[in-house]
Formats: C-alpha cells, sequence, structure tokens
C-alpha cells in the first residue's frame, strides 16, 4: 500500500493539510526512527536564485 492510498483511506474528508514544497526532508521520530524523503520540487524555481525583475537583498 502507498502512503498516498493509505492517507486516502484514512483521512477524513476536510482534514486540514499543509503542503512543503522542499525536495528534501528528514525528521527523527519519537520511536526513535529517521525519515528520509527526497523528491523533484514542487515549482521549477530553483531556491536561493532571483528572478531577473526582483532586487537583490545584498549590494
Amino acid at each position: 500500500m502507498t502512503i498516498f492510498k493509505f492517507l486516502f483511506d484514512n483521512v477524513p474528508v476536510g482534514t486540514r493539510v499543509q503542503l512543503i514544497d522542499q525536495p528534501v526532508k528528514y525528521s527523527v521520530e519519537p520511536d526513535g526512527s529517521h525519515w528520509l524523503e527526497v523528491h523533484e520540487p514542487l515549482s521549477r524555481k530553483p531556491r536561493g536564485v532571483l528572478n531577473p525583475t526582483e532586487k537583490s537583498p545584498c549590494r
């Protein structure tokens, strides 16, 4: 069973969710297990790269 099927079958309709647009996520769970999730970013704009129309925060 995939995580998506599990969530679809077990999370009630209307439950609030939060999408985290981070291609790499790491966590240590209360039971001591470690989880690493790596996937394609949700957006194609590279992090840390300014759009040419944006002003640089540094001079």
